[in-house]
């Protein structure tokens, strides 16, 4: 898979995912299995969420959201603080970080 740029809304729901526990809880619920139906499954209750990208976005996206290194305008985004989280949740990189982790219980990092 080739290593793209994050998508603004996968940034942000990442975040969001690090600070919501309740988020947390329903990804946390799916049943890992085929890549391509969790990743959907996610996709989905992201958009429950408010945070709307594509599959494609996802798995474009993942490799440098999962990389200890975000480029500029990811790191940007996060430190910044991200447009689509409110006061109750803001942007944070260690709510980024805890998303990623839980992201990656349930994907898996790039290449495994």
């Amino acid at each position: 898979m080739q290593r793209g740029k994050a998508a603004p809304a996968v940034i942000a729901f990442t975040t969001r995912l690090g600070s919501d526990e309740a988020l947390r809880k329903r990804i946390d619920g799916l049943r890992v299995g085929e890549k391509s139906q969790t990743l959907s499954e996610i996709v989905w209750l992201a958009s429950e969420a408010g945070f709307f990208f594509s599959v494609e976005e996802l798995e474009n996206g993942w490799p440098s959201l999962s990389s200890d290194r975000l480029n500029e305008a990811e790191l940007d985004a996060v430190v910044g603080g991200i447009r689509g989280l409110d006061d109750a949740h803001p942007g944070s990189y260690e709510s980024f970080r805890a998303g990623v982790s839980v992201l990656a219980g349930v994907i898996g990092r790039p290449n495994d």
